[in-house]
């Protein structure tokens, strides 16, 4: 008989770089705290899963081994399957979790969220291009404030389990599919935030970015008829402006990335070019996407 607990949080972790034990330093405590636990899903090998265990030696800490590549949306799946909670949080191992970051989630849904999001930030010390890819990915979703929920980032969230056991998840969790089909109100937790730690180079984000605007944009328009995905093809050739145009309109992003808007332009650029591009070849090509960037 499955026995119940009130959180599982479920950490991707993708590369032997990332650092899966600090992640869990920062997050098990408050976890434990909460009568919850932590599983870790992963695709490296078991000598990467022994040695990261054995650091951290937890009875709330499970980990659980898939078959590569590793998509976010395939190691939701897994976690899901694996996991016991009534609450599901999902994060990545190249994160630090503040401390309050599981009381913030139960706080949330014991007053009635359905999904709870959180800031996700960059550690200090991160490079002007690593800055500049982290304004496109996450900067909107730093400080919605009275401009509205601001969506969530997908390495920053939790949801009530029932979401989640309702959803048709042959092809893996998807944080666009899971929150576009449900119609879901997102809470915000500014205390439940996460710092990343970035890793690999601009060009390999890069690449990643397009890929990802892929993916977003045939999930999107799975069910669309050509014409329409033709004019939506046609529309991103006007949308890296339109959606620097959108991060400039937040008063938080103007207030606290003004040096990165200025001497990160040239990767700014870059990065919402190819997520356009990536989005074009979605609405034309439909799926076919490259699963490991994903």
């Amino acid at each position: 008989m499955l026995r119940l607990v009130p959180l599982s949080v479920v950490l991707i972790w993708r590369a032997v770089e990332e650092d899966v034990v600090g992640a869990l330093r920062s997050l098990i405590g408050g976890v434990r705290d909460e009568g919850g636990e932590v599983l870790i899903v992963t695709a490296l090998g078991r000598d990467s899963i022994e040695t990261a265990s054995t650091a951290i030696n937890d009875d709330a800490v499970r980990w659980i081994r898939v078959e590569p590549p590793l998509t976010e949306p395939n190691g939701w799946n897994a976690g899901l399957a694996a996991s016991n909670g009534t609450t599901l949080g999902f994060g990545q191992a190249k994160g630090q979790y503040a401390a309050g970051w599981a009381r913030s989630v139960m706080a949330a849904r014991a007053n009635g969220a359905d999904v709870v999001a959180g800031p996700v930030r960059l550690s200090r010390a991160a490079r002007l291009t690593s800055q500049a890819a982290h304004l496109c990915d996450y900067a909107a979703f730093d400080d919605p404030g009275d401009e509205g929920p601001g969506g969530a980032a997908a390495c920053n969230l939790a949801f009530d389990r029932r979401i989640l056991d309702d959803f048709p998840s042959e092809n893996g969790l998807h944080k666009c599919a899971l929150l576009a089909t449900n119609k879901l109100r997102v809470v915000w937790r500014p205390e439940m935030s996460a710092t990343l730690s970035p890793l690999g180079s601009f060009k390999a984000a890069g690449v990643a970015r397009f890929h990802r605007g892929r993916h977003y944009a045939s999930l999107r328009a799975a069910t669309w008829p050509r014409s329409a995905r033709i004019v939506a093809g046609l529309g991103c050739l006007a949308l890296p402006f339109l959606l620097f145009v959108r991060l400039i309109a937040l008063d938080h992003v103007r207030r606290r990335y003004r040096r990165t808007l200025f001497l990160g332009s040239p990767w700014i650029a870059t990065s919402l070019g190819l997520w356009s591009l990536g989005e074009m070849a979605g609405y034309w090509s439909g799926t076919g996407n490259s699963a490991r960037f994903l």
